[in-house]
């Protein structure tokens, strides 16, 4: 376990790992790059941290909504589409210092953005969590975790801190079956069918009333969609989805 395991010490050491980071980079809002409230995880201004930076975001596809549309949290390409997760939430749009520590930590396992994202993990919504849940992650592909030099899936350390904060279990429950196609030039479309049959359930415990699952980031949310289908099928009530960051549509 990090050295966020301990629940009760998470807030003073998120205190001093801010301290820290100031000094290195602007301490900026991760919606809109303004001045940030010092003391706000994750780091937004004053206006983004009272209006919620998310509030006009579909709770679908993370695409922007109107303000008429506002109240029913989808926008008109979701509004009558069934997905099969309850909600999503990202700490904040993939730009700025969340998309470098993401890429740090995921690419060359840098202790700092390790300690940065996991200090972020306080700012995401799990009020649905209880007793009949578990925490799941999307899995890397063996052959991706052996470009990168890596033998643990990245998401493991950075979920940590829920995991001590919420008395989960993180559970490694999906399993890549194939591995599929980068998707970086990918369209919506194409990702979709790239991701098509990669995944497969691989959890022999005790049936989960309720799954959070997690990645680092939303793009078009095809990745997402599909280990949401398999985790139903599986036979799991309720599936939330959550990323650290997300495309920011506008």
């Amino acid at each position: 376990m990090s050295s966020l395991s301990n629940s009760s010490r998470f807030p003073k050491i998120k205190t001093v790992i801010n301290n820290f980071f100031n000094p290195l980079i602007p301490h900026l809002c991760i919606a809109c790059e303004s001045p940030a409230v010092p003391s706000s995880y994750p780091a937004l201004c004053d206006y983004c941290s009272q209006t919620g930076w998310q509030s006009t975001k579909c709770k679908r596809c993370h695409r922007s909504c109107h303000i008429s549309e506002k109240g029913n949290k989808r926008c008109s390409h979701c509004k009558n589409i069934a997905y099969p997760f309850i909600n999503f939430q990202s700490l904040g749009p993939y730009r700025s210092w969340l998309k470098e520590a993401i890429l740090m930590y995921k690419f060359k396992q840098d202790p700092l953005a390790l300690i940065y994202l996991q200090s972020q993990c306080s700012g995401f919504n799990l009020k649905e969590i209880d007793s009949d849940s578990i925490i799941t992650f999307i899995s890397s592909h063996p052959s991706r975790l052996a470009e990168r030099s890596v033998k643990e899936q990245h998401l493991i350390k950075l979920l940590e801190p829920l995991e001590a904060i919420y008395k989960v279990s993180i559970v490694e429950t999906l399993k890549k079956t194939s591995n599929p196609i980068a998707q970086i030039n990918l369209s919506g479309s194409e990702r979709r069918r790239a991701v098509q049959g990669t995944l497969e359930w691989n959890f022999n415990g005790k049936m989960p009333k309720k799954v959070f699952l997690f990645d680092d980031v939303w793009t078009t949310g095809s990745t997402m969609k599909e280990a949401a289908r398999v985790i139903k099928e599986a036979g799991v009530e309720k599936v939330f989805c959550r990323t650290f960051a997300a495309i920011d549509y506008r």
